[in-house]
């Protein structure tokens, strides 16, 4: 994890709000939260900085920083479950849930489901979020497609070089 210290990308955010304009964003990276007043930011899963002051992102930075960290051991801890829930429950409509109970299923099957599935919830969270507090600047992140061209992309079939690979 990164402490604030190495954290200059906020400073555009600060900008922009400092130009008069609202802003909102999830898991930006290499993101501080030096606004005074933001709509909305949720760190990125591997900083160690404040969120702004809502419950609801708290309890969303709280179980992304977990699960995302955790990813390669699959653990999810009850704290991270509630908390993922609390949010869920907080910025999801009820009519979204058993589309997102299928997803979940869906996406226990495969591991590299599980990022995709994750992108879905906090894409959805994002877009609450955007209703709710109507910011004039907004960015988001999705570790999904980070995580797998890291994990899976050297172990396409069509790759024919034997030196970077990865383990099986």
């Amino acid at each position: 994890m990164v402490g604030v210290e190495n954290y200059e990308c906020g400073r555009r955010f600060e900008d922009i709000e400092n130009r008069g304009h609202s802003v909102g964003t999830i898991s930006a990276m290499n993101a501080a939260n030096r606004m005074a007043n933001p709509a909305f930011f949720i760190r990125d899963p591997w900083a160690v900085i404040p969120t702004n002051k809502s419950f609801v992102s708290s309890a969303l930075a709280l179980a992304l920083s977990q699960i995302v960290n955790d990813n390669t051991s699959g653990r999810i801890t009850a704290k991270s479950m509630l908390s993922f829930a609390l949010a869920i429950i907080a910025l999801v409509l009820p009519s979204r849930y058993f589309w997102f109970c299928e997803k979940l299923l869906w996406a226990l099957v495969k591991p590299w489901r599980k990022a995709m599935f994750l992108d879905l919830l906090v894409g959805e969270c994002f877009s609450s979020l955007l209703k709710r507090k109507r910011p004039e600047f907004s960015a988001l992140f999705l570790n999904g497609g980070a995580h797998i061209q890291q994990y899976y992309m050297l172990s396409s079939p069509v790759l024919t070089d034997t030196v970077f690979r990865n383990p099986d």
